[in-house]
């Protein structure tokens, strides 16, 4: 029946996919690395951010204050 409407069973075989597929988990690996550097650098850069502004309130307060 399936073969009298045309569809006919392929078997595909890719070397690329394959020789990529014994690489998954490096790849996976190295992802989630990148993914806690980049949190890790955008906490540290709220941080400085904060840090920065609360010197300059503290600055203008001693200025006031003097």
């Amino acid at each position: 029946m399936i073969n009298s409407l045309g569809f006919y069973s392929m078997d595909i075989y890719l070397d690329l996919l394959t020789e990529m597929n014994s690489y998954q988990y490096a790849v996976m690996f190295i992802g989630l690395i990148f993914g806690v550097l980049t949190i890790l650098f955008v906490i540290i850069s709220i941080l400085l951010i904060y840090s920065l502004l609360l010197i300059s309130v503290e600055t203008k307060t001693f200025e006031i204050g003097v």
